[in-house]
């Protein structure tokens, strides 16, 4: 007679890792046993709450999965880590490179697919109001415009913004930034989150969001003492090699512009849904040496 051992409970308990919360967005990474769920939910200032995104997307490697949410409104993702988080945790780059890299192919073949009925990027339609001179939420915000209109840079950043919305548009996750990709422990597959940020925008917009994130890292005031442009981060220059092994990389010009209002709706979304750092002034004044050296 075999003998029957002790029957071992799956746990139920729900465990939080991390909370985050900003007026514009929350986020809390849960823990059930080895599964890891995200939960996004609106911050109490945001004002462009969208619609669920589409329920599928084609899988385009075994590197990338993208991680749409459940009933819930959760994601499921590998591990209790983005990116952004791994990064900025001290992970080294090379590690976080092979991590992010494929994201590149993977932004490409989204690209190919029809633009959704859905409106421009929310960050692009927040940029453009912002910049319109409309009311803003903050005194923080209205001093960042302030800082912006000091360096001269509204005209070109207005002109730039405008410039994508009248473009050829195609499927966006709308903000496929490090903190919404989540590599899974032993750096085999990474988790891209589609969430209700997805819109109509073209290709550039979302490539250039992620790799205006890396812009910003590259051109940290206490580290760099000159401008430099995107490419010399070398996990940007891995994106954009694996994005070209699947499809023409968008213009250089228009990939550069498109990063830097990336890196201004950023300093946007901190002054309107956080509020103020001094080292403001010192961004600013980079992101104006890179505004003159972009055509």
């Amino acid at each position: 007679m075999s003998a029957v051992g002790p029957v071992v409970e799956a746990p139920t308990e729900i465990e939080e890792l991390r909370r985050t919360a900003t007026g514009y967005v929350e986020t809390v990474t849960t823990c059930v046993g080895d599964v890891h769920r995200v939960v996004r939910t609106p911050g109490s200032l945001r004002a462009d709450v969208l619609a669920a995104p589409p329920r599928a997307l084609p899988v385009t490697s075994t590197e990338v999965a993208w991680s749409l949410p459940d009933a819930d409104g959760g994601h499921v993702v590998p591990g209790p880590l983005s990116a952004a988080a791994l990064l900025l945790g001290g992970v080294p780059g090379s590690a976080v490179l092979r991590m992010v890299a494929p994201v590149g192919a993977a932004l490409a073949h989204a690209a190919r697919l029809e633009a959704p009925a859905r409106p421009a990027p929310s960050g692009l339609r927040r940029l453009r109001r912002w910049l319109s001179g409309a009311a803003t939420p903050t005194a923080e915000s209205r001093r960042l415009r302030e800082l912006l209109d000091e360096h001269g840079l509204r005209p070109d950043l207005r002109a730039w913004a405008d410039d994508l919305v009248g473009a050829p548009r195609a499927y966006s996750l709308g903000a496929p930034g490090l903190g919404a990709l989540y590599p899974h422990p032993d750096g085999a597959r990474t988790v891209v989150l589609v969430t209700d940020e997805v819109a109509s925008a073209p290709p550039v917009w979302d490539l250039g969001w992620l790799l205006g994130e890396l812009l910003e890292l590259v051109n940290d005031p206490d580290h760099a003492p000159a401008p430099r442009p995107v490419h010399e981060h070398p996990i940007a220059q891995a994106v954009l090699e694996r994005y070209a092994a699947v499809a023409p990389p968008p213009d250089p010009d228009a990939l550069a512009r498109a990063a830097l209002l990336r890196w201004v709706v950023h300093l946007h979304d901190f002054t309107a849904y956080v509020g103020w750092d001094d080292q403001l002034p010192r961004r600013v004044a980079r992101i104006a040496e890179l505004a003159r050296m972009a055509p």
